[in-house]
């Protein structure tokens, strides 16, 4: 059986393919090198061809209820409906934030709590919580609208030509500059959050390095939060008490407020394509469900990225090399395997550098990112020294940010003294867990500074070439790529 879902959105496009037991996945801006670009409608088709897929074969298509149909034929959004079926096309029309719950394997409708908070969805709605009982949609605008609000006021850019989905995520890194003023908390209380997204466009915005400024929008961040929290608090009835929920939409990616709740009590199932990346999987998972067929394990996940994978794996000899390299303060690209689900690089597509570099936040991201002065970096650490070093033990998929127990890793360390990290284990990706032990050895640091493998505005590299432009155009010291370390000329 194949089952086809097909992520149009406008922005974030990929397509997920379900072939008779086996997994495909692919995101258009990784092909294409434009960031979050929306896909013209003959590359899903192209892409599963090239999976050898033939369009007579599909059992069934899966789409949200936004863009069109394979034949262009326009429709209306669902207004409250969980799905529309088009026999005749094969098709189903799946509510756009069920496929954002489909897209963790592990949601069940009737048994899972469910919660999704996102900028916009089906029929206009913003958010989605599903308490196992019955759905209940709402169009009220959520903290990610205010984060978007915030971004656009400050007139940040991606440069992707797509700035209104990615620069919102640009705004955490900010917002722990800022200071809690109980009098403006007091008042941004008492209005509706609304009001607020409005307020953000009348305060003077003297800039990013401003006290003031930074005092305001660490304030509504505040208020973001208590409102995010007191939708979890409809889902915390005693029938779930004790139970994962599944947390998806875009405000699922704020790695801040995800260890607020966690520290609340809420315990989250996070996807790491928690974001309209993760919609095509969810639409495939969807579409196993309503046909009685278990969700398949995927192999290698969440490495799962149809790109460009070297020919060869990193040899012992090699990695010891870029261990040594790290330890001299050396910038490494590190290109292994297949890319990364989701929009974090998670060890595959990744800039490593020695954490320990005082000022390797700034030089990183003047000299080789080229983004903002505030955006902070993450870690990866080997999963058994996480506590040694984090105040959370387990955190594959880099969604939670956590507090920094040491003081000699000041490159990934926020001015909140927080950091968001990720763990390997030598089951999740052996050659990156290597490296690190081999880092280790010769430093006494379990860790490395991990970012994605691209320059500001771009997606992550999908290809070979896109990363050795970056060794060529950006002050990176060496690029790792399989078994070949490439040096700068």
């Amino acid at each position: 059986m194949i089952i086809v879902g097909l992520g149009k959105n406008n922005h974030d496009d990929s397509v997920c393919a379900y072939l008779d037991g086996e997994i495909k996945y692919a995101k258009y801006e990784r092909e294409i090198n434009i960031k979050s670009s929306p896909a013209p409608n003959w590359w899903f088709y192209e892409k599963i061809k090239s999976w050898g897929v033939k369009l007579e074969e599909v059992f069934l298509f899966l789409e949200t209820d936004r863009g069109s149909f394979y034949d262009n034929v326009e429709r209306l959004p669902l207004n409250g409906v969980t799905y529309l079926d088009a026999p005749h096309l094969k098709t189903i029309i799946l509510d756009h934030h069920f496929a954002h719950l489909f897209s963790n394997p592990n949601y069940v409708p009737g048994e899972t709590p469910g919660m999704v908070v996102d900028a916009m969805g089906s029929g206009g709605n913003r958010s989605l919580i599903d308490d196992s009982f019955y759905p209940l949609r709402s169009k009220a605008i959520t903290p990610g609208n205010v984060y978007t609000k915030i971004a656009d006021t400050m007139k940040i850019s991606t440069g992707s030509g797509n700035d209104y989905q990615d620069m919102a995520g640009k705004v955490m890194g900010l917002i722990n500059y800022g200071k809690i003023n109980k009098q403006n908390l007091d008042k941004l209380t008492q209005i509706h959050i609304k009001e607020i997204h409005d307020k953000i466009i009348e305060q003077n915005y003297f800039g990013e390095n401003n006290q003031t400024w930074q005092d305001f929008i660490k304030n509504v961040d505040e208020v973001c939060y208590r409102v995010l929290r007191h939708k979890f608090n409809h889902i915390d009835i005693p029938q779930n008490k004790g139970k994962n929920i599944i947390y998806s939409g875009g405000v699922a990616l704020n790695v801040e407020w995800n260890r607020r709740l966690r520290e609340d009590g809420f315990f989250l199932d996070i996807d790491p394509a928690a974001n309209d990346s993760g919609l095509s999987m969810g639409l495939v998972n969807y579409g196993l469900f309503k046909n009685n067929i278990k969700v398949p394990k995927i192999k290698n996940f969440p490495y799962i990225e149809d790109d460009e994978a070297p020919l060869k794996n990193p040899s012992d000899e090699t990695i010891n090399k870029v261990a040594d390299l790290l330890s001299q303060n050396k910038i490494i690209g590190w290109y292994q395997g297949n890319g990364e689900y989701g929009p974090r690089a998670l060890g595959n597509r990744s800039i490593l550098m020695n954490p320990s570099i005082l000022n390797g936040k700034d030089f990183l991201n003047e000299k080789i990112k080229h983004r903002e002065w505030w955006r902070p970096y993450g870690a990866v650490v080997k999963e058994e020294k996480s506590l040694d070093y984090f105040d959370i033990g387990y955190s594959p998929y880099m969604l939670f940010t956590s507090k920094v127990l040491k003081n000699n890793i000041p490159a990934v360390t926020h001015v909140d003294n927080t950091c968001r990290h990720q763990t390997v284990n030598p089951f999740q990706n052996a050659y990156l867990y290597k490296l690190l032990d081999a880092f280790e050895k010769k430093t006494g640091i379990p860790l490395l500074l991990n970012t994605s493998l691209n320059e500001g505005g771009k997606p992550i590299c999908s290809r070979i070439e896109q990363a050795e432009k970056i060794l060529k155009n950006t002050e990176l010291d060496y690029l790792c790529v399989g078994n070949k370390i490439y040096a700068k000329e």
